[in-house]
């Protein structure tokens, strides 16, 4: 392993040996820092290095940091590859760094497990991205649990206090724990939270965050990103102080979208099961759209618990050669499935577009789609399609709905 370091306890170069129990009481480690630029992301108070996990085994050891100072670690303070490590009581500052004003996490467990109870951090001008991160992976998972910080920012920002962070290889779930939390100064997001990649629902992937709070949350509590995910989140006793009505929950990604099944209680200066984002709307003749071109595509959404309120304006630039009846398609979360829940949506306007008598909107259920008609003076209904439509035809519209909880396919 390359780049600068405090203390690290390492296997060896095959992996095959590595030390089964470790333990560090109050280390002192100040100022791990390198001027070249080849190693700005390897910069580490301690590494803690074990034997490799696999899908189905987690290696027995015992590993733990007890107590300790951290000063300015540019890049990490404790760097974890192991499954057993616990980190308890120790005090991290930060008053130089990166030229950015922000390092890396100040723990790092990267196989995905690990614990962390009443930790302090004082950042003045310079903090890392996460105070605590936990990156998941396809290995036996024994739980990431993080059960009180303290963190003082001056002059700076947290991007989030806790993280569940995901790539893009295969991943076991976990359960992800976050208790007595409090930063004194600004976040944009108290918890970012990536969800199981390619679960529809697993009873195994939750979060639980009780008794958070923050002077002010710039973003939302509970940042989620997933792929057509429906993960439970418990959000109990939280707050932001700044008392400004901060979303509970955000979507972080357009187009891979995840929503959390969500039971909020006792809050402050939280609005409750929100998230809001932007659509990316397509109109299709018959089912097809081949050849449409738009000028302007502009769609948002809100969503507060199972209601959605979507808005759309759309101009097109080339009709294309698609035909059949018009839909517009698209919707972040598909309608519930239900004969209850045929719902309208509103036309505030239309340009360029032939059509009989009124013109008419409204959602399939079970679907992500608008479909559009006419009914003429005689009350005979028809679709409208494709020959209605032109190269600049124009149309806005809103769009209220319940869906079932399910993130767009």
């Amino acid at each position: 392993s390359e780049g600068v370091f405090g203390i690290t306890v390492t296997r060896t170069y095959d992996g095959m040996l590595a030390p089964k129990y470790v333990t560090i009481e109050n280390p002192y480690i100040d100022n791990i820092s390198c001027d070249d630029n080849t190693y700005r992301h390897d910069q580490d108070g301690i590494r803690l290095f074990g034997l490799e996990h696999s899908a189905t085994k987690t290696e027995e050891g015992s590993c733990r940091i007890i107590g300790g100072v951290f000063k300015n670690c540019w890049g990490r303070s404790i760097k974890v590859q192991r499954n057993d490590c616990v980190v308890i009581g120790s005090s991290f500052h930060r008053d130089s760094g990166f030229d950015t004003g922000y390092g890396n996490s100040e723990i790092d467990f990267q196989y995905g497990s690990g614990q962390v109870s009443n930790i302090f951090c004082h950042y003045d001008g310079f903090n890392p991205t996460v105070i605590v991160n936990s990156t998941s992976g396809n290995r036996n998972q024994i739980g990431f649990s993080v059960d009180g910080i303290n963190a003082t920012l001056m002059d700076t920002t947290l991007v989030c206090a806790v993280q569940r962070y995901r790539g893009s290889q295969p991943q076991q779930a976990t359960p992800v724990y976050v208790k007595n939390v409090s930063i004194s100064g600004r976040t944009e997001h108290m918890i970012h939270y990536d969800t199981n990649v390619g679960t529809a629902e697993d009873p195994s992937q939750y979060c639980v965050a009780e008794n958070c709070y923050a002077d002010e949350i710039t973003g939302a509590f509970l940042r989620i990103r997933g792929s057509g995910n429906t993960n439970r989140v418990i959000i109990r006793n939280c707050a932001d102080r700044s008392g400004k009505g901060t979303p509970l929950i955000r979507e972080n990604v357009v187009g891979n979208v995840a929503f959390a099944d969500l039971s909020a209680s006792g809050n402050q200066g939280l609005t409750g099961g929100e998230a809001e984002g932007t659509w990316a709307a397509r109109i299709a003749f018959g089912g097809d759209d081949a050849g449409v071109q738009y000028t302007t595509r502009l769609g948002n959404y809100s969503r507060v618990n199972n209601q959605v309120t979507c808005t759309l304006f759309l101009v097109l630039a080339n009709r294309g050669v698609s035909t059949g009846n018009v839909a517009i398609t698209g919707l972040p979360f598909p309608i519930k499935d239900s004969p209850a829940a045929y719902a309208a949506a509103s036309i505030g306007s239309v340009r360029n577009i032939a059509f009989e008598g009124q013109l008419q909107a409204w959602g399939e259920i079970g679907t992500n789609r608008i479909n559009i008609g006419q009914t003429n003076e005689s009350g005979a209904y028809s679709p409208l399609n494709h020959a209605g439509f032109k190269n600049n035809s124009e149309i806005i519209l809103t769009f209220s709905y319940f869906t079932d909880g399910a993130g767009k396919p």
